[in-house]
């Protein structure tokens, strides 16, 4: 675990002093840094594979290791509470990962699991979420509006909140960062109707309410 963190840490000092003009978002990583899943003999169902076309990108010092279940199975076990902290850091980034699977089937499912490992605080994955979120957002807004639209009050300023922070964190420029994003957030929203889109605008504000809140705690009295 200190490796990871040492990984985590290093990244995100990285980002931060490289500016939001240098943040590759996942997606590019995949494109770039993917292994195939390491298939494995046991199967869930005969419906559809919602890993079929997932990737990970793996930690640079730490080698993927073989999965002991196949990973739609420990996303079902997240969901029903029977796993309470992702040990096995390979299996954790395939879950996030498969967030943003080219499959709709796969990530309305994972959306599910992805939600239950955001409620969850003070696990290894927490400065991951943020990049995942915000990238999932980026890409699939109609899916996050459609799928979020059952969320409390709370739910949704915690995806904000987690937005907002990686975006924060990110860059020097947090206005030009921010506003960057939510171009992407409208101009990915092209099925979307009027009230989605004004639904995106209020959560493009409380988006920004986390930036500003941050900004203002690291300015020195």
């Amino acid at each position: 675990m200190d490796t990871f963190f040492t990984h985590v840490f290093t990244f995100v000092f990285a980002t931060a002093l490289l500016g939001c003009g240098n943040r590759q978002s996942i997606v590019e990583k995949k494109d770039t840094l993917a292994i195939p899943i390491v298939e494995t003999t046991a199967t869930l169902s005969n419906e559809y594979d919602p890993t079929q076309d997932s990737t990970i990108t793996p930690l640079k010092d730490k080698p993927a290791k073989p999965l002991e279940l196949p990973i739609q199975q420990v996303g079902e076990l997240v969901l029903k509470d029977s796993i309470q902290y992702l040990s096995n850091e390979v299996t954790a980034f395939m879950l996030l990962d498969s967030l943003l699977s080219k499959n709709k089937g796969s990530r309305d499912f994972y959306f599910r699991v992805f939600n239950k490992i955001m409620e969850r605080s003070g696990g290894s994955l927490d400065d991951a979420v943020g990049d995942y979120a915000l990238t999932y957002v980026e890409n699939y807004p109609k899916d996050f509006l459609d799928n979020s639209r059952n969320f409390t009050e709370d739910k949704l300023a915690s995806w904000a909140g987690n937005i907002g922070i990686e975006l924060f964190l990110s860059s020097q420029n947090q206005k030009e960062a921010f506003e960057k994003s939510t171009r992407m957030f409208k101009s990915n929203c092209k099925n979307c109707d009027l009230q989605q889109l004004a639904r995106l605008d209020s959560f493009n504000n409380m988006i920004w309410t986390t930036i500003e809140q941050n900004i203002m705690q690291r300015k020195p009295e």
